[in-house]
């Protein structure tokens, strides 16, 4: 029964690689093409008990492209497409946060400059603007509070 062929090294009392041998020619046996697909899928799980993995991929080598099509390598793959699309939503979400968090940061920066100091020269809106590092953004929005000029803060590359 090729059916039960996926089965043979978990049942011979040897498990070497003539017993494989003898399961993958019983399962090639199988004119089924989904089927036999299916029978590869199994028989390298089943065999992975006993043998290395990376024997198994070279053994059956030339069975790979068929054991790709089977149903619940199929649904694996998909899985982890989806699993991968969800880790990269989460990722851009969490990107976008933090790319927003620090977008405020900046205008909140510049709005306090403004506020104090006037109209701010472009080189010093873009050195805020450029300003990714969140701890650098808050020790500058606590400075604007003390300095009594743009000399002070460092952002216009005279002095701190």
């Amino acid at each position: 029964m090729r059916e039960l062929a996926p089965l043979l090294t978990l049942i011979a009392r040897e498990k070497t690689q003539e017993v494989l041998q003898a399961e993958k020619e019983l399962i090639l046996q199988e004119e089924d093409p989904q089927k036999r697909s299916d029978l590869l899928a199994t028989a390298v799980m089943v065999a992975s008990r006993h043998f290395d993995l990376d024997f198994l991929w070279d053994f059956f080598q030339e069975e790979v492209k068929q054991m790709q099509t089977s149903n619940f390598i199929q649904d694996w793959i998909q899985e982890g497409i989806q699993q991968g699309i969800q880790q990269g939503i989460q990722q851009g979400i969490q990107q976008g946060i933090q790319q927003g968090a620090q977008q405020k940061a900046q205008s909140i920066l510049i709005q306090q400059l403004t506020a104090k100091f006037g109209k701010l020269p472009r080189s010093v809106e873009n050195r805020i603007r450029s300003t990714t590092d969140e701890s650098e953004l808050d020790g500058l929005t606590l400075r604007v509070l003390t300095v009594s000029s743009l000399d002070e803060l460092g952002l216009n590359g005279r002095g701190k």
